[in-house]
């Protein structure tokens, strides 16, 4: 249990670097981070809680910022980097990641991502089937995912 928090917490904290070391290149495009619109939500397995992983937004605008939020007992807040609660307005496709951690290895300085806990398709902005539309003042989301 507690190692499958620890993958999602290192997932989370990529997904938050590869966001913050694309920040340099966005700057002139008008993207303000200053701007955030604050979003949450739920992230359900027929109808259950997902216990964990991480939600992804990807941009489908160029004025867009990826963004990654942890799952903890379905819950999520999206982050843009590490110190930014929030995502840049505009259109977002949407990935989720769930796995099984498995048990460390002592010859696995890197051990191997198990088993997806949700169907394939949600692991892939362009199967999942789960886009966004991030403004200002929207309600929490809440995605029930069916296999």
């Amino acid at each position: 249990m507690a190692i499958r928090s620890s993958l999602s917490k290192v997932l989370v904290l990529i997904a938050a670097l590869v966001s913050l070391l694309g920040l340099g290149g966005c700057t002139d495009s008008g993207t303000s981070m200053s701007n955030l619109v604050p979003v949450s939500g739920v992230v359900s397995l027929e109808g259950e809680p997902l216990e964990s992983g991480t939600v992804f937004f990807i941009p489908e605008e160029m004025t867009g910022q990826p963004a990654s939020g942890q799952i903890n007992e379905g819950k999520f807040t999206m982050l843009t980097t590490v110190d930014s609660r929030g995502v840049v307005a505009g259109k977002y496709s949407v990935r989720i990641e769930s796995r099984i951690t498995p048990d460390p290895s002592p010859t696995d300085f890197y051990p191997k991502p198990g088993p997806s806990l949700i169907p394939e398709k949600y692991t892939d902005a362009k199967t999942s089937g789960l886009t966004v539309d991030v403004e200002s003042g929207m309600s929490a989301i809440n995605w029930n995912l069916k296999p």
